[in-house]
């Protein structure tokens, strides 16, 4: 037994380890007592004690388990959320309602030459040109207000290695508590730099962000899927139709497309069993086509794709903690889907996708385990009910009447829990 907040707790493994060491106490006093029948009546009343307990220790020990799952996987979608921001290729920081900054992602601080340290717990107005943050102060205050999201130009403050223009794009998103607004920030320089996606650029950006704050947001993966197939056509500047595959495309757990030429090609893969959208599921590589119709990897879907508007192809694995969940395919009318630069903006967005599925899969398991626990909760309360049906039968103790269940459940061999909702059921119907 240990303390928690002056109160004491049990633990599920001392109680166990009690509950073995009765059992041998039970054995020894038997057999040093043998033929008295006196002794065979405490030694009845020792064993109905004993089944009490071991109900109590499974009662106990699947409460327990069930709470630690859900502290495990608390802080995992913490971490997951984390990592989500962490890895986007554009500057993020998140604020609560105020401005102070909550979490800052790696290209925030290489935007801002500043170390993650550094803008961590700072306002972010600290981060502009001191000219500029009246201006961004009001502009988050009547956007907090009104729950709306606002975007600004700003200048960066004098730490930055030289003077700099930065989109700000601000979301606000709404607690049921003020305290617990928060404010996402994506943070875009307005001219092109080497290695920065621009302001020029933000589709992709602005994409990323968008679809990660959609995983934050929801627990529902089958809904996610069809929303993200919807909206990564808006990370490219060349007509672009997708489709996104959980498991295996040929036996796919979840299927999404945004429209009939991505469903089209998707068949037609299928069908010869020979394609991009197969390749990178298998390869776990990304592989691109310029031209479906005349690459030589394969001549059978050339010939299945017949009249359609799709000409090229890029399919992606999607992968987190070197799992592949599926694969995203995007297809265009346009070549220019396969070259270098699109290639590198949609791995960007197969990996952000990827870590948005596996959060979002890990949230809808910590509403599982909720639901376990809540259910382990109906199950104490049901155990109450039916001793209280027994008391009123049999006009007995509280404790009696646990003794009598206890009994019960050991003869018919089945859960405690079972037997009082049983119980409680069939009174019901009587009723």
């Amino acid at each position: 037994m240990r303390e928690e907040r002056g109160q004491p707790v049990i633990d599920p493994g001392d109680l166990g380890a009690e509950v073995t060491r009765f059992r041998a106490q039970i054995d020894r006093l038997r057999s040093d007592h043998l033929g008295s029948l006196q002794s065979e009546e405490l030694f009845a009343e020792l064993e109905t004690a004993h089944e009490e307990l071991l109900v109590a220790e499974e009662e106990l020990r699947t409460q327990q388990e069930e709470l630690e799952r859900l502290v495990r996987l608390h802080r995992t979608e913490r971490w997951l959320r984390d990592r989500v921001v962490a890895m986007l290729p554009v500057a993020v920081l998140v604020s609560d309602g105020s401005g102070v900054i909550q979490t800052a992602n790696a290209a925030a601080a290489s935007l801002f030459a500043r170390t993650v340290d550094d803008i961590t717990g700072k306002p972010v107005f600290t981060l502009v040109d001191p000219t500029d943050r009246a201006g961004l102060r009001r502009l988050l205050g009547r956007s907090v207000s009104a729950g709306s999201d606002f975007r600004a130009l700003v200048r960066c403050s004098a730490h930055a290695q030289e003077p700099l223009r930065v989109e700000v794009t601000a979301t606000v998103l709404q607690r049921s508590q003020p305290s617990t607004t928060r404010v996402n920030w994506v943070c875009l320089p307005a001219e092109a730099r080497p290695g920065w996606l621009s302001a020029d650029e933000g589709l992709l950006g602005e994409c990323l962000v968008d679809l990660a704050q959609r995983g934050l947001a929801t627990t529902d993966v089958p809904t996610l899927v069809q929303q993200a197939a919807r909206m990564c056509h808006r990370a490219f500047p060349v007509q672009t139709w997708t489709s996104i595959s959980m498991g295996s495309p040929s036996e796919p757990q979840l299927q999404a497309s945004d429209s009939s030429h991505a469903q089209e090609a998707d068949g037609a893969q299928l069908m010869v069993g020979a394609g991009p959208m197969l390749d990178a599921w298998h390869t776990g590589a990304t592989v691109s086509a310029a031209d479906l119709h005349g690459d030589g990897r394969w001549p059978q879907l050339a010939r299945q794709l017949g009249p359609t508007p799709v000409v090229s192809a890029v399919a992606l694995p999607l992968v987190a903690d070197q799992e592949r969940l599926g694969v995203l395919s995007l297809y265009s009318d346009d070549a220019a889907l396969a070259g270098a630069r699109l290639v590198r903006d949609a791995e960007l967005l197969a990996t952000t996708l990827a870590a948005v599925l596996q959060e979002a899969d890990a949230k809808a398991g910590l509403a599982r385990v909720a639901d376990q626990l809540r259910e382990a909760m109906r199950s104490r309360a049901g155990i109450e009910q039916a001793k209280g049906i027994v008391m009123a039968a049999r006009h007995c103790t509280p404790d009696e009447a646990f003794t009598i269940l206890a009994e019960m459940s050991s003869a018919a061999g089945i859960k405690l829990r079972d037997l009082a909702r049983s119980i409680v059921e069939q009174q019901q119907h009587e009723d």
